[in-house]
């Protein structure tokens, strides 16, 4: 019993929790997880769409202001030695100034030789640029040259300054020959919104390339970005070491790219799905943490109680012990069910008790004669036939006397059954006064006989306390008007001998029997032997 209640709430319990991880684990893969990289992949969408758009309004707005080749004529013979003219120096002196820089919309100007040595610029603060041109952090979108001479490049990008984010945008002077050797720079500085940098991402997890599609690849790539296009979305594809790539076009014609910016980020999402997981299994947890205080107060309020009823019930039917059941109170049915078993207890065991006073009666009126307290027949034929075996196995002598109070049947007519009863009453105290330590066993044979049984005693001695039993019932002379004797006497018939191994119980016994009805034959008031 105990074994089936605690695996079943155990197995209960246990499948239950099973069942619940086992649907959340389902509908997170299946779900969740989905769910997850979808916001994620829009996410990413959404934020090369902004930079895109912000990177491109900022390059338009800087190229639109610096448009004209004849400035770049001026800004050639500043930096073509060996004096710059009259119109190039006012040219410096007007770019930089402070209030280019609010015209521009701009951080910092400053104009470099062809060895990247400052040769004059304009700060809204001091900004340390400092092998800028050298910088590992620099993301170049792309370059583009302008129609007319090859008198210049230009770049446009991020760089990272002072633990600040910077769009650029540079313009590399050519030399006037048209090598496309760098003659001189022009950089222009502006400070990035910085919320809005880390909302991107940029300084950790974003990487600006330039794409030109080439080979089977960039067909295949030209392909999608002109089917995402179609569909107003940026085309992405995931790479090597959990990243993915956002291709934002740039079209010569409606169906030729040209170029693309491309926007690696990083795709991993395994943080965002374990925040969730652990964020959408803490209810589990604590439904968990329930269940066991429901499970703990189950077994304190109704297992453990009920197991103490079964083990005390088993105890109570093997020892036969009819014990109140002491256990503290749980505060439910239970109490009552244990009260109304003690109740029980109580009263089966004063049944027991009954029952054992009523069967302590019963067993005295089985070995012993209610009317003389001799013992009775049951108790003869038990312990003459191993009274008998003993005498048998040591070959030792045993005696019986039988004994049958005479006309007794007449006494009884003549006098009445109550004054029969005080006879054989007398009869018995008689024979236990006399016998007293002599006889094994004196008992009432049946109706008025009695019968005797004298282990190893000698013929002799056995007559002796005959006669003496017959001196006493003669003393006491009692009347017996319907006997010719006058008075009450009995007969008696002793069988006495060696008990050999060819020799019978129940034929040594019907000897004695004989010998009583001989004597009763020869007159009465005698024994015969």
């Amino acid at each position: 019993m105990k074994k089936n209640i605690v695996n079943h709430i155990k197995y209960l319990f246990s499948g239950f929790i099973c069942l619940m991880l086992a649907s959340y684990l389902g509908s997170h893969i299946l779900l969740v997880v989905p769910a997850i990289n979808r916001a994620h992949i829009e996410r990413h969408k959404s934020n090369v769409k902004r930079l895109v758009s912000l990177t491109a309004q900022q390059f338009d707005y800087h190229l639109m202001n610096l448009r004209d080749n004849a400035q770049w004529d001026l800004l050639y013979e500043i930096l073509d030695p060996p004096t710059p003219s009259r119109e190039g120096q006012q040219i410096l002196e007007d770019l930089f100034d402070k209030s280019s820089l609010r015209h521009y919309g701009l951080d910092y100007i400053g104009i470099y030789n062809r060895d990247k040595s400052e040769l004059a610029s304009t700060s809204t603060s001091k900004v340390d640029i400092e092998n800028i041109f050298l910088s590992k952090n620099k993301k170049h979108f792309f370059s583009i040259q302008p129609n007319g001479k090859n008198r210049i490049k230009m770049a446009a990008g991020y760089i990272e300054l002072d633990g600040r984010a910077y769009t650029f945008l540079s313009h590399i002077i050519l030399d006037n020959a048209g090598e496309g050797k760098a003659n001189g720079y022009l950089l222009f500085l502006k400070a990035m919104d910085t919320e809005y940098i880390f909302d991107l991402e940029i300084k950790n997890n974003l990487l600006l390339n330039l794409y030109i599609p080439q080979g089977e690849r960039g067909e295949r790539v030209n392909e999608k970005i002109l089917e995402s296009t179609r569909k107003s979305e940026y085309y992405s594809e995931l790479l090597g070491e959990r990243k993915r790539a956002y291709y934002a076009p740039y079209f010569e014609n409606p169906k030729k790219l040209a170029f693309a910016i491309e926007v690696i980020v990083e795709d991993e999402i395994s943080h965002a799905i374990m925040l969730s997981f652990f964020i959408g299994i803490l209810p589990i947890l604590i439904l968990v943490l329930m269940m066991v205080f429901i499970k703990d107060t189950v077994d304190k309020k109704l297992v453990d109680p009920i197991m103490a009823l079964h083990k005390h019930i088993e105890a109570v039917k093997d020892e036969k012990a009819y014990k109140l059941l002491k256990h503290p109170k749980v505060g439910n049915e239970v109490d009552e069910v244990i009260g109304a078993f003690n109740n029980l207890m109580v009263e089966v065991s004063f049944q027991r008790d009954e029952i054992e006073s009523k069967n302590a009666i019963l067993e005295n009126l089985a070995y012993v004669d209610h009317l003389t307290g001799l013992s009775t027949r049951r108790v003869l034929d038990e312990e003459y036939e191993l009274l008998f075996q003993r005498a048998m196995e040591k070959n030792d002598t045993l005696t019986l006397i039988m004994i049958d109070v005479d006309y007794f049947k007449r006494y009884n007519d003549y006098y009445g059954h109550l004054k029969g009863d005080t006879i054989l009453k007398s009869v018995g105290r008689i024979l236990t006064d006399v016998f007293r330590n002599r006889a094994d066993l004196i008992s009432r044979y049946g109706g008025e006989e009695f019968l005797l049984i004298l282990y190893d005693i000698s013929l002799t001695k056995a007559i002796s306390l005959v006669e003496r039993f017959q001196e006493e019932l003669t003393c006491r002379n009692i009347e017996h008007s319907a006997s010719p004797l006058g008075k009450v006497t009995t007969s008696i018939g002793i069988n006495s001998g060696r008990i050999s191994g060819d020799m019978n119980s129940t034929a040594f016994l019907e000897k004695a029997d004989r010998l009583l009805y001989r004597a009763k034959e020869e007159g009465r008031n005698r024994f015969s032997y």
